[in-house]
């Protein structure tokens, strides 16, 4: 079977790390009154950017400054990011019953060199990242590079 994972919040527990990173940036700009579960709750429900976009504009704060700042605590941490339980396990015997791995994120290239750190890249057979410059997702530019690239039979259950 070909499975097509994402990275933060599915194959990596990223989200504490992206919450301290949110919230440390908006300390830097002077905003002390952010809650963890405000901000998870609404990069969850949402995505990053358009939490950024609120908080910024909650806060008349440079949005590009912004996620500057954020991008750069963010750098800091993320190598503290580690795969969930099982995730591993689940790529390991996707492999053994003749299935294939793709990698479909928006986060940079980050996100390959953590999947080598913890020993999941060799899994992997095609990966698109934000290094990649596609559309965000829902956009289906990405997902249809990786099935025509490889091959992928559409019409096999997945």
């Amino acid at each position: 079977m070909d499975l097509f994972w994402d990275f933060d919040g599915t194959l990596f527990d990223t989200y504490p790390i992206m919450v301290k990173s949110f919230e440390q940036a908006l300390q830097l700009n002077g905003v002390r009154s952010s809650k963890a579960t405000g901000l998870y709750r609404a990069m969850r429900q949402g995505s990053l950017g358009k939490t950024l976009e609120k908080y910024a504009s909650e806060n008349q704060l440079d949005l590009q400054g912004l996620k500057k700042d954020y991008s750069n605590y963010e750098s800091q941490l993320l190598d503290q990011a580690k795969p969930f339980v099982g995730a591993l396990a689940a790529c390991h015997e996707n492999i053994s019953k003749h299935g294939r791995n793709f990698l479909l994120t928006h986060r940079d290239d980050q996100a390959k060199k953590l999947l080598k750190v913890h020993g999941f890249e060799h899994l992997f057979t095609g990966f698109i990242t934000g290094s990649d410059h596609f559309a965000r997702k829902p956009d289906p530019a990405s997902l249809n590079y990786l099935l025509q690239k490889y091959k992928v039979d559409k019409k096999t259950p997945s």
